[in-house]
């Protein structure tokens, strides 16, 4: 059996280094990609705003800011005030017009699926991972998950999420928490690692059936993972539990559009009692959304696969400001990831409290 609470934590470094290595190629796809549509050659006359470059090349602006952010975070754009320009390397190695043109060593990339998948998000806004109308969180959304899709795609983010968990929860940011329910919370990873380091909290994980069935096969050899509680339910539709007094978010909105991230957490407001914590763990943006390059990548990857997108600090703490959370801070760092918090407020004068 694992006990997780012995696990030595990884370097951040070597944990930027390995999701550095792990996006390199859709990153050189997003160069490819913005090469065959036009971006670099549209720019060869200097910077145009977003919407200017969008209509010229006759792609979908948002799919298109996505991707000039990832191109300014590896070098080939710079962002202005107003829009985008070639940086010196882009003129110099994108630009078709220069000499020193480069993207013909890129050009194998073309035949690649994720090239393909982004020349498709420029022209269309996205492009969904499986042959169908709808996005890969559309189907979640509606509880339409198979055991076996279930079981591949919660073994994959138990892979990138088990190492920030454990970070999080040893950062002593949950040390007041007595009940957490982990909405979203696929392989249990959080809620494990939480019971192995404050044995006397509950944990629990809320996600679909399927999800949850899974987690507990993931879990099996975790010597804490016996101690996970399961709340089988869709955190859309079905209703919320209402013993916990913290709630979790654990990349769980960056996989949803802002209208559906604004009912996730209208949803988290409403079930918390008066002071219940909130929490939220997310790769965030820089200010500007250029950078971290792995984040910014991650940003367009999410739109691609799902519609969603990762957020800068400032967006996430409007969001939660806007569903009633007071104070939200960031409490935590580790390698890419940040743990956000923010509380319920007290209840009003004349208005039980439910602690």
């Amino acid at each position: 059996m694992i006990a997780l609470e012995r696990l030595p934590l990884p370097d951040e470094a070597d944990d930027r280094a390995f999701l550095e290595v792990w996006i390199q190629d859709f990153g050189a796809c997003a160069l490819s990609a913005a090469d065959e549509v036009g971006v670099f050659g549209a720019l060869g006359e200097g910077e145009l705003t977003a919407a200017d470059l969008a209509a010229s090349l006759r792609l979908d602006e948002s799919a298109l800011v996505a991707t000039c952010r990832a191109l300014v975070a590896m070098g080939a754009l710079l962002a202005t005030d107003t829009g985008f320009v070639l940086s010196n390397a882009g003129r110099l190695f994108w630009w078709k017009e220069s000499p020193c043109y480069r993207g013909r060593e890129f050009h194998p990339h073309w035949d690649w699926e994720q090239h393909h998948r982004i020349v498709e998000t420029l022209r269309a806004g996205w492009a969904p991972l499986l042959d169908t109308e709808e996005s890969f969180s559309e189907a979640w959304a509606r509880g339409d998950v198979s055991q076996e899709s279930a079981r591949n795609f919660t073994r994959v983010m138990h892979s990138l999420i088990l190492v920030p968990s454990l970070a999080a929860v040893r950062s002593g940011a949950f040390s007041a928490v007595r009940h957490l329910v982990d909405v979203g919370g696929g392989s249990g990873a959080l809620s494990a690692t939480l019971l192995a380091h404050q044995p006397a909290c509950r944990a629990t994980v809320m996600d679909l059936p399927p999800v949850c069935e899974a987690s507990k096969t993931i879990l099996a050899n975790a010597e804490s993972g016996a101690k996970v509680e399961y709340f089988p339910a869709n955190f859309f539709s079905d209703a919320w539990p209402s013993d916990a007094d913290a709630f979790s978010l654990s990349n769980i909105l960056h996989d949803w559009p802002i209208s559906q991230c604004r009912e996730i957490l209208s949803r988290a407001f409403a079930a918390l009692p008066a002071r219940g914590h909130m929490f939220v763990l997310e790769a965030l943006l820089d200010p500007g959304s250029c950078a971290p390059r792995m984040t910014v990548l991650f940003n367009l990857l999410m739109q691609i696969n799902h519609r969603g997108q990762q957020f800068t600090r400032q967006r996430l703490f409007e969001l939660l400001v806007e569903a009633g959370f007071q104070e939200p801070r960031v409490v935590h760092t580790y390698s890419y990831w940040s743990l956000v918090t923010a509380r319920k407020p007290a209840a009003q004068s004349g208005t039980p409290s439910s602690e």
